[in-house]
């Protein structure tokens, strides 16, 4: 059974999550001080400071912790939908001053980075935990954080912290592409679905019964579903920070092989906790609707 990029290779995923984090903490770091992180964001509701806190490692939020824990325990599962616990979270530590944040996001680094230097690194990488999205690979679940952290880098970025680099604007890509590989494999799609940027972008095959593969796409188009834009619009629309149907009638996004991609949608079922499944289900007739689908699938790792 092959994991994507887990089996690719796990030390270069690993050097992919440790950059994508030193990206978000200089931000971080560049927005704290004259009240910079109490700026409000993109984000409905959501300060720099509710970002950061959200991002940090708290005693009561601990997300590496629980994924090792369910992986070493050998009962992965599905995760409760974040949206409680992220206001339980945020209501605990808003009155943490800049150092006390700043604090809390090196702490999460930091946990992740002793880890993957850990030598218990190459045997657990490969142990299914448990995520929103069901049982995946524990070193998966790590990198599809880095999804998390190009799309927050973003929301930063509209309280004036300097935007995300292009390392983890690519490595978003890269992990929002391996989850959905691994997802449509243990869903039993068999496919090709690439995501295309001007500087290159990251494609996924599935086999069911044999796991899936990733890659960065290279040279000519790809085979199978493609889906252009540029890295910035394909993780907003991602996450839902941006209207699909807009960025498809602008061809902002550009989807090559829609029938193909309609094969990606039994993805909504593997993944209960999706917001909007079943209106997503009932819109997955046409364009917008595979689109939003696809996006959900892509985002449930970004939402708050």
């Amino acid at each position: 059974m092959t994991l994507g990029l887990t089996d690719t290779d796990p030390a270069a995923v690993a050097r992919t999550v440790l950059v994508a984090w030193a990206d978000t903490l200089d931000a971080a770091k560049g927005l704290a001080g004259e009240d910079g992180l109490d700026r409000p964001s993109r984000l409905p509701g959501w300060t720099g400071r509710d970002i950061c806190i959200h991002l940090g490692l708290w005693p009561d939020q601990q997300p590496l912790a629980d994924i090792l824990a369910s992986a070493r325990a050998g009962a992965p599962g599905t995760s409760q939908p974040p949206d409680r616990h992220n206001a339980a979270v945020l209501a605990a530590h808003r009155g943490a001053d800049d150092a006390t944040v700043l604090g809390a996001l090196e702490a999460s680094r930091d946990s992740l980075a002793r880890w993957l230097d850990s030598p218990d690194f190459a045997r657990e990488a490969r142990l299914p935990g448990s995520s929103i999205l069901g049982p995946m690979p524990a070193l998966t679940i790590a990198h599809a954080g880095t999804f998390e952290l190009a799309v927050h880098g973003l929301d930063l970025a509209t309280c004036g912290a300097r935007p995300p680099g292009p390392e983890l604007l690519d490595a978003g890509l890269a992990a929002l592409v391996d989850v959905t590989g691994c997802l449509a494999a243990r869903t039993g799609v068999r496919g090709r679905l690439a995501l295309r940027t001007p500087e290159g972008g990251w494609w996924t095959a599935t086999r069911p019964g044999e796991g899936w593969t990733a890659g960065p796409v290279t040279g000519p188009a790809p085979d199978g579903v493609v889906v252009d834009g540029e890295p910035t619009t394909l993780l907003d629309a991602a996450a839902g920070r941006t209207n699909a149907l807009h960025l498809f009638a602008t061809r902002r996004v550009r989807v090559h092989d829609l029938a193909g991609l309609l094969a990606f949608t039994p993805l909504l079922d593997a993944a209960p906790n999706l917001p909007g499944g079943p209106a997503l289900r009932l819109a997955a007739k046409g364009v917008a609707g595979v689109g939003g689908a696809v996006g959900r699938v892509f985002g449930a790792f970004g939402r708050g």
